[in-house]
């Protein structure tokens, strides 16, 4: 008797059921979502959208300047010159 007309059928089976896991964890079938996980947990979970959106509107409310004060940049000093160990004529 002959294995590999037998295996050849499992093979194929095999490949398909993994490129359909593959599928399924790329739309996030198999794992749950933050959201899911915090209505589990009896947490809060705050859209990234709804974050973004109350951060933006604290800092209308907070001015143009506040909290954002940036270092002006300072060029950088170049290398010192390196000196030679031989004595100079």
């Amino acid at each position: 008797m002959r294995l590999l007309p037998l295996i050849e059928p499992v093979s194929q089976r095999l490949l398909l059921f993994l490129q359909l896991g593959a599928l399924l964890v790329q739309l996030g079938e198999l794992v749950p979502t933050e959201a899911e996980l915090a209505r589990a947990e009896g947490r809060d979970y705050e859209p990234a959208s709804v974050l973004l959106e109350r951060i933006r509107k604290e800092r209308e409310a907070a001015g143009p300047t506040a909290g954002r004060k940036r270092k002006k940049a300072t060029p950088e000093k170049a290398p010192a010159k390196a000196t030679s160990l031989r004595p100079q004529r």
